[in-house]
């Protein structure tokens, strides 16, 4: 991959992740979860627990199979448009 295409690359994950990323509560789980992502999106092989562990530089992939099956996570903060999830954020009736 080329040095530019890489600055856009990791420009264009960083603001996707700006929003994403506020899915999880804990910073844990956040972490985990941007290196789980990265590791899907990255040229590598074997896309399991194991294989992204390992490009991402992980000891084990403990961290990573946490998130799959025990992280929560808010899903509707990133299925609605921006304008819909600051009216869901509202109370009843304003």
């Amino acid at each position: 991959m080329q040095l530019d295409t890489q600055k856009a690359w990791a420009s264009s994950f960083h603001e996707f992740w700006a929003d994403f990323g506020q899915c999880f509560k804990r910073e844990e789980v956040q972490a985990a979860a941007e290196k789980y992502v990265r590791g899907l999106l990255a040229e590598v092989e074997r896309k399991n627990c194991w294989g992204l562990a390992e490009i991402m530089q992980e000891g084990d992939p403990q961290a990573m199979q946490r998130l799959l099956y025990a992280a929560q996570w808010d899903d509707l903060q990133q299925a609605a448009p921006e304008g819909d999830r600051q009216r869901r954020d509202r109370p009843q009736g304003k």
